[in-house]
């Protein structure tokens, strides 16, 4: 029996798929011939600094190959994905938790009122999220480097994106986690690095600040403000913000130097992991019950075995020429994805 398995692969392929399928429906992804030019000149002033060092260039040549480009560039087109991915929240119940300090204009309560009713409904949030969520190009830098959200407030449809409630210049700021929505406040557009919203998650919900606190030794050289903090968010640079005399990471996770989500550059690293583990334990499964008396294939037979479904907690893998059907489930106590079903489909 040979396997031909390649998860990790399968996975992009799906992810195209999708970004696709989103570029239909009048999302933008970045477009290769501006990403070509960008990512040409950055390589080539890789080079001279490789070359200023007394070193050769030569390594950087197999970067600028046409298929290793193509081939980045899908990887970038991924990035971009998980990135819009983690600007929209999941779609399921949430409870609602307001700040002391929060209040609502009264021209924007009916508006509130149904903000809350979907959350609390777990309907999708997509309608009420900024008018560049379209924009996959576009990251959200006060989600990334803070995690915190913004809502918009209208009660019907915007005329030019019917797809999105109409936007006003009051909206509500917020954080979001799998179980809760933290209302903070509502306010005007543009309080995108105002150090003060974490100030008020510090006094109000210091559990959801906690686990990015560094220790008490451990403080920023150099404080900055709401203005300089935007200007360094803008270049890709991660600082620590202090407050109340603790220094705390970005609770967000993080930029990278394009202004993107370190968390989906984590999440592709962990990715990896799980699926080299899947791919084992789909290995061994098979090779186990090979053996056995029921099993309905030659001992010759080759499978090409291809991920046609996944998620952060299943996958499906199947082979149809040979009607093979795997099933995995993530285990969190073993960190790793586990054989739970071997099917033949098709017919018996």
């Amino acid at each position: 029996m040979e396997l031909r398995i390649n998860l990790y692969r399968d996975m992009v392929d799906i992810l195209q798929a999708k970004i696709a399928n989103l570029q239909s429906q009048g999302f933008t992804f970045e477009q290769y011939a501006p990403w070509e030019i960008r990512r040409k000149q950055s390589l080539e002033a890789q080079r001279q600094q490789i070359i200023a060092a007394g070193q050769s260039g030569v390594t950087i040549n197999a970067l600028l190959v046409p298929q290793r480009l193509a081939a980045d560039f899908k990887m970038h087109l991924v990035y971009q994905y998980l990135d819009l991915s983690a600007r929209i929240p999941d779609a399921h119940p949430r409870a609602i938790i307001r700040s002391s300090a929060f209040t609502c204009p009264p021209e924007r309560t009916a508006g509130l009122r149904m903000l809350e009713s979907d959350i609390l409904l777990g309907k999708p949030l997509f309608p009420r999220l900024s008018r560049q969520i379209f924009d996959a190009t576009r990251p959200d830098g006060m989600l990334f480097d803070w995690g915190v959200i913004h809502f918009h407030l209208g009660t019907r449809p915007d005329p030019k994106h019917p797809t999105l409630i109409e936007g006003h210049s009051e909206i509500a700021y917020a954080v979001i986690n799998q179980a809760t929505a933290y209302l903070l406040f509502v306010d005007h557009h543009g309080r995108w690095a105002d150090i003060e919203i974490l100030r008020l998650i510090s006094r109000e919900f210091p559990h959801l600040l906690r686990p990015y606190a560094m220790p008490a030794n451990v403080r920023p050289v150099v404080t900055f403000g709401s203005t300089e903090h935007a200007a360094l968010r803008r270049a890709g640079v991660n600082v620590m913000v202090e407050i109340n005399g603790l220094g705390y990471l970005p609770p967000g996770g993080g930029i990278n130097m394009a202004g993107g989500s370190m968390n989906s550059m984590l999440r592709l690293q962990q990715t990896s992991h799980w699926y080299r583990s899947a791919e084992a334990a789909i290995t061994n499964h098979l090779q186990r019950i090979s053996s056995e008396s029921e099993w309905p294939w030659p001992a010759s037979t080759t499978f090409d075995l291809r991920m046609e479904e996944f998620s952060d907690t299943s996958i499906t893998v199947l082979d149809r020429a040979n009607q093979l059907k795997v099933e995995l489930a993530y285990a969190a106590d073993r960190r790793s994805f586990q054989t739970i079903a071997v099917d033949r489909i098709g017919g018996t």
